[in-house]
């Protein structure tokens, strides 16, 4: 690793600025700002290698709800997150959404009571193969607080497996 430098404005600022999750070729940078009760901003990086003032994503990724973290499937088409938004299980929740033909996302969907519990469920990776899920938890059959989790999506029955703990060392 080389040495941690501050990358600056546009994407730093005065206020909390977190990133969140970047795209696979590494040109857009997403943000987690407190605006709106939490929101997800992307910035793209120009030819010069410089970061865009981040915009929000908009609807239907923010809401006034909380959204906190995402995650893109390596081919850009998918994305996951993270959100309190009505329709969920519990707190947080995973939801997914899709791009549409247009280029838009599309409407979200919650991944489910088989991932989402009545307690947190945050920071959705998916895994460079597309179909393997990492997320953190709070609920579940855990070591305590927040354990991570690996789950598996089947596209023959296009459902997702049981939630698995990554178990100790991972998790303590």
């Amino acid at each position: 690793w080389s040495v941690a430098t501050n990358i600056g404005q546009p994407i730093n600022t005065l206020y909390h600025d977190s990133n969140v999750g970047i795209s696979k070729d590494g040109t857009t940078l997403y943000i987690y700002k407190d605006d709106n009760g939490g929101d997800i901003f992307e910035s793209k990086q120009d030819e010069s290698g410089q970061w865009t003032e981040p915009k929000p994503m908009g609807k239907p990724i923010n809401t006034a709800y909380a959204e906190t973290t995402v995650s893109l499937t390596p081919d850009g088409q998918t994305l996951f997150f993270a959100s309190d938004r009505e329709g969920g299980f519990g707190d947080l929740d995973i939801w997914m959404t899709k791009k549409t033909k247009k280029g838009e996302w599309g409407v979200p969907v919650n991944l489910g009571s088989e991932i989402n519990t009545p307690l947190d469920e945050d920071g959705p990776f998916i895994g460079y193969d597309g179909k393997t899920l990492y997320f953190s938890s709070e609920g579940g059959e855990g070591m305590g607080g927040f354990d991570i989790y690996r789950v598996t999506y089947d596209s023959a029955s296009q459902s997702w497996g049981p939630p698995e703990n990554m178990g100790y060392p991972i998790n303590t």
